[in-house]
C-alpha cells in the first residue's frame, strides 16, 4: 500500500491532494486491488468556519464497480483546533455516478448508478508525542444507500517528512451488488 497526502495554504484557501493505491496478492492470486484519489479546497471564512469543495474517484474491481467517482460541496466547521488537536466536521450535498464492471452489469440489467447524496465527514487529529499522532476519520455518502468509510490510525514520524502509519480502514455498504460484502476491513502499517 502506498499514499500520498499533500496539503497547502495560500491565503484563505486550504488544500488538500490525496492519493492512496493498495495492491494485495496471496498465493499468487489477487486478493486486493484499490486506487483512490481526492482533490479538496477549502475556502475559509474564520480561523473555524469555512466553505469545502471536493471531488474524489475510486477504483476497487472488487466491489463490483470499475468506478465511482463522487463531487460535493459545504459547511465544514473546526470545534477544536488547538496546535495538538483538531476536531472538524463537514456536511453538504453531493453528486455520485458509479460505474458496473462487466460481470455486474450483465446481471443488473445496466451499466451505471447516479445519485445525489448527503455528504459528511468526522475527523479528530490528535498528536500523542511530538513524533507521533492520532487520527479518527468516518465518512459517509448517503444516498439510495449509506456508504460508509472509517480509518483508525497512528502515525510516527521515523526522519524528517518520513513517516510510518499503522491503520484499521473499515468500509461499509448497505446495498452491496448481490455477489459482495456489505463490510470491507483492511489492516496496514
Amino acid at each position: 500500500k502506498g499514499s500520498l497526502d499533500m496539503k497547502h495554504e495560500l491565503g484563505n484557501w486550504e488544500n488538500q491532494y490525496l492519493l492512496d493505491a493498495l495492491y494485495k496478492e496471496d498465493s499468487g492470486e489477487e486478493t486486493g486491488k484499490r486506487y483512490y484519489g481526492l482533490v479538496q479546497g477549502n475556502y475559509k471564512f474564520s480561523d473555524i468556519n469555512y466553505m469545502f469543495a471536493n471531488a474524489n474517484h475510486e477504483i476497487d474491481p472488487f466491489t463490483g464497480f470499475d468506478s465511482k467517482s463522487t463531487v460535493s460541496a459545504g459547511y465544514g466547521h473546526k470545534f477544536v483546533d488547538t496546535e495538538k488537536t483538531t476536531f472538524a466536521i463537514e456536511v453538504g450535498p453531493g453528486f455520485q455516478y458509479k460505474r458496473l464492471d462487466d460481470v455486474s452489469a450483465a446481471e443488473a440489467g445496466y451499466d451505471t448508478e447516479e445519485s445525489w447524496v448527503a455528504h459528511g465527514v468526522l475527523n479528530f487529529e490528535t498528536e500523542i508525542t511530538d513524533n507521533s499522532k492520532f487520527k479518527q476519520l468516518f465518512v459517509a455518502d448517503y444516498g439510495e444507500s449509506l456508504e460508509g468509510r472509517s480509518e483508525t490510525s497512528i502515525t510516527a514520524n521515523i526522519v524528517g517528512a518520513l513517516a510510518m502509519k499503522f491503520a484499521v480502514v473499515v468500509r461499509y455498504n448497505s446495498e452491496p451488488l448481490d455477489d459482495k460484502k456489505s463490510t470491507d476491513t483492511e489492516t496496514n502499517m
